[in-house]
Protein backbone atom coordinates (compact mmCIF):
# COMPACT_ATOMS: atom_id res chain seq x y z
CA UNK A 1 0.00 0.00 0.00
CA UNK A 2 1.37 3.53 -1.00
CA UNK A 3 0.81 6.25 1.22
CA UNK A 4 2.06 10.10 1.09
CA UNK A 5 2.19 9.38 5.81
CA UNK A 6 5.52 8.81 7.05
CA UNK A 7 4.86 5.41 8.69
CA UNK A 8 8.06 5.67 10.45
CA UNK A 9 7.06 7.68 13.04
CA UNK A 10 5.10 4.81 14.21
CA UNK A 11 8.12 3.13 15.35
CA UNK A 12 8.05 6.09 18.23
CA UNK A 13 5.00 4.75 20.07
CA UNK A 14 5.80 0.64 18.53
CA UNK A 15 8.78 0.43 20.17
CA UNK A 16 7.07 0.83 23.79
CA UNK A 17 5.96 -2.93 23.15
CA UNK A 18 9.41 -4.17 23.80
CA UNK A 19 8.31 -3.76 27.33
CA UNK A 20 4.36 -4.59 27.20
CA UNK A 21 3.76 -8.24 27.77
CA UNK A 22 0.37 -7.84 27.22
CA UNK A 23 -1.11 -5.21 25.15
CA UNK A 24 -4.41 -6.04 24.67
CA UNK A 25 -4.65 -4.53 28.33
CA UNK A 26 -2.81 -1.35 27.46
CA UNK A 27 -5.10 1.33 28.43
CA UNK A 28 -3.84 4.03 26.31
CA UNK A 29 -1.15 6.70 27.21
CA UNK A 30 -0.97 8.26 30.32
CA UNK A 31 -1.34 12.49 30.96
CA UNK A 32 2.10 12.41 32.04
CA UNK A 33 3.32 10.39 28.60
CA UNK A 34 1.29 12.62 26.75
CA UNK A 35 3.03 15.79 28.76
CA UNK A 36 6.00 14.49 27.85
CA UNK A 37 5.25 13.70 23.70
CA UNK A 38 5.09 17.50 23.50
CA UNK A 39 8.32 18.25 25.41
CA UNK A 40 10.49 15.56 23.72
CA UNK A 41 8.99 16.24 19.92
CA UNK A 42 9.11 19.42 18.17
CA UNK A 43 5.25 20.17 16.29
CA UNK A 44 6.43 18.80 13.26
CA UNK A 45 7.41 15.50 14.54
CA UNK A 46 4.53 15.20 16.62
CA UNK A 47 2.25 15.84 13.56
CA UNK A 48 3.88 13.55 12.04
CA UNK A 49 3.56 10.84 14.85
CA UNK A 50 -0.08 12.05 14.92
CA UNK A 51 -0.45 11.60 10.98
CA UNK A 52 0.80 8.09 11.19
CA UNK A 53 -1.50 7.01 14.00
CA UNK A 54 -4.04 8.25 12.27
CA UNK A 55 -3.46 6.18 9.40
CA UNK A 56 -3.33 3.37 11.76
CA UNK A 57 -6.23 3.49 12.72
CA UNK A 58 -7.83 3.65 9.60
CA UNK A 59 -6.10 0.65 8.34
CA UNK A 60 -6.08 -1.60 10.65
CA UNK A 61 -5.05 -4.54 8.31
CA UNK A 62 -1.78 -2.98 7.10
CA UNK A 63 1.51 -5.00 8.29
CA UNK A 64 2.58 -2.74 11.16
CA UNK A 65 4.68 -6.31 12.05
CA UNK A 66 7.07 -4.94 8.68
CA UNK A 67 8.06 -2.10 10.22
CA UNK A 68 9.46 -3.60 13.24
CA UNK A 69 9.49 -7.40 12.79
CA UNK A 70 11.20 -8.05 15.91
CA UNK A 71 8.55 -7.02 18.30
CA UNK A 72 7.22 -10.21 20.08
CA UNK A 73 3.38 -9.44 19.42
CA UNK A 74 1.27 -10.09 16.44
CA UNK A 75 -0.27 -7.63 14.08
CA UNK A 76 -3.38 -7.33 15.33
CA UNK A 77 -2.26 -6.87 18.65
CA UNK A 78 0.29 -3.58 17.48
CA UNK A 79 -3.30 -2.24 15.68
CA UNK A 80 -4.84 -2.18 18.32
CA UNK A 81 -2.11 -1.08 20.59
CA UNK A 82 -2.09 1.75 17.80
CA UNK A 83 -5.63 2.80 18.05
CA UNK A 84 -5.42 2.63 21.63
CA UNK A 85 -2.92 5.21 21.73
CA UNK A 86 -4.00 7.55 19.35
CA UNK A 87 -7.20 7.73 21.10
CA UNK A 88 -5.40 8.78 24.22
CA UNK A 89 -3.98 11.44 22.97
CA UNK A 90 -6.57 14.60 22.71
CA UNK A 91 -4.87 17.21 20.49
CA UNK A 92 -4.84 16.34 16.47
Amino acid sequence: MKTSVNLNFLRIPMSMLYDIAQPELFPGLSPAQIERLTQEYTPEELAGILQALDFAQQNPTYDFKALMNDLPHGNAQISEFLRRIRVSIPFS
